[in-house]
């Protein structure tokens, strides 16, 4: 059954995890991710000896722990969390005290900093090109090797298009496309193909682009306009986002615990409900209208 597998696959990956700590000379412990943090927390009960953490950016429901979950997540030595709320989060849904819950902040709050961080990663010729044209900008989506939801993708499509109209209604000169971006080739990417028939069935193809993360990480630095819409609501904060931060462009992302403490009460971009399309173009267009406003905010912000 399916329950047997999963638990099949946990034993696996316990003595796999095993393994790896008793062949390596491992000093310290630090779990990212939720899925294998009860695991890890029974492993080290008997290796008191390497301190274990964990950062918590993730959503983490608040639920009635059995026992054995209370004994494996009381070895956790600390917890960092991102934002002031999630520390109480944690606590609950981990049943471990705040004394052990340390709030490292999301990296941006309001003050000028120096933007030697951006001119030193720049060559001299790519500065020139730094400046933002008002013309054209981008919608740009991130979507990880493993994502499968097309529906959700959809819903970014129809944005677009409504997006479209609506410039065109009110008689804007700005021309909007869209970039998807991975973090491996599209030809390898399982949901690449019918990403690209829908696209075709809505006479997207010359507005819709497809880039690799890598590929994207330098152009977030250049001349195009981005807004970032972020798909995934299971972690607050990813690296793309800070690049985004970095490079002077606004963020959208889907409305969950801290988003507004990392956008800064929206003063860094704007948040929505994940399966609100109407929400979702509202946002689009109150960022595109307020662009330049948004830019220098973000410009204002210490990384």
């Amino acid at each position: 059954t399916g329950d047997d597998e999963k638990l099949s696959g946990k034993i696996s990956l316990y003595f796999q995890l095993k393994e790896i700590v008793q062949d390596n000379n491992i000093d310290i412990i630090h779990v990212f991710d939720e899925k294998v943090l009860k695991i890890v927390s029974f492993l080290s009960k008997s290796m008191s000896r390497i301190p274990l953490f964990y950062t918590f950016n993730q959503y983490l429901p608040v639920k009635n722990l059995n026992i054995l979950s209370k004994w494996a997540y009381s070895r956790i030595d600390n917890v960092f969390c991102l934002t002031n709320f999630s520390q109480f989060l944690a606590s609950e849904a981990l049943h471990i005290p705040l004394r052990k819950i340390e709030n490292v902040g999301t990296g941006t709050w309001e003050e000028r900093f120096s933007m030697d961080f951006l001119e030193n990663n720049l060559s001299p010729n790519k500065k020139e090109t730094k400046k933002r044209e008002e013309k054209q900008f981008h919608l740009m989506s991130f979507i990880s090797r493993g994502y499968e939801d097309i529906d959700k993708l959809k819903m970014i499509l129809d944005s677009l298009q409504i997006v479209i109209e609506k410039l065109k209604l009110l008689k804007k000169k700005q021309e909007i496309h869209l970039t998807f971006t991975a973090d491996i080739p599209w030809q390898d990417h399982f949901i690449f193909d019918e990403l690209k028939r829908v696209v075709l069935e809505r006479h997207l193809e010359h507005r819709v682009h497809f880039e690799t993360y890598h590929s994207l990480v330098e152009t977030l630095f250049l001349d195009k306009n981005f807004i970032l819409i972020g798909l995934e609501s299971s972690e607050l904060i990813r690296d793309i986002h800070i690049l985004a931060l970095l490079g002077g462009h606004p963020l959208i992302l889907p409305r969950m615990i801290g988003c507004a403490e990392l956008l800064l009460q929206g003063k860094l971009g704007q948040t929505y409900y994940p399966s609100d399309k109407r929400e979702l173009n509202d946002k689009i267009l109150k960022i595109t209208a307020n662009l330049a406003s948004y830019q220098e905010k973000i410009s204002s912000v210490r990384e």
